[in-house]
């Protein structure tokens, strides 16, 4: 990709004005170096922060629980061992189901949206009926 002095040519212009915005030059950040000003090693520089920008978008993120009491984390860790995962998969798993079920607000926007169902018989009824039911054979 680089070329024979050590370059790495011109920057497309998209990348560039990326690499702009995204570093904060301006003449109030005293920083007004434009990107088609680097050459060598400075070019090759800004190009290697460029793609670590850019990666560190998809990478995973990390969540760190503080202040956990030591009974807490033992049955965590227990169970974890149980299940024969790690810890962290273990309360990874775990985040995921939480963050599948609605909340309790998502649930009762989700109930008002829907239509209101009329029954001829009650539960009670429907229950008794079927528990006098002299075909069954309990």
């Amino acid at each position: 990709m680089g070329t024979a002095d050590g370059s790495i040519g011109v920057l497309p212009a998209a990348v560039r004005k990326r690499w702009w915005d995204e570093a904060g030059h301006s003449p109030a950040s005293g920083r007004t170096a434009a990107p088609e000003s680097l050459t060598g090693d400075d070019r090759i520089a800004m190009f290697a922060c460029f793609q670590h920008a850019t990666i560190t978008d998809r990478m995973a993120k990390n969540i760190q629980l503080r202040n956990v009491p030591d009974d807490l984390h033992r049955t965590l860790k227990a169970r974890a061992a149980l299940a024969g995962l790690s810890l962290s998969d273990f309360l990874l798993d775990h985040a995921r189901r939480l963050a599948e079920r609605p909340t309790p607000e998502e649930m009762r926007e989700r109930l008002a949206r829907r239509e209101p169902v009329h029954v001829s018989e009650s539960a009670a009824e429907v229950l008794r009926r079927e528990r006098d039911d002299p075909r069954d054979p309990t």
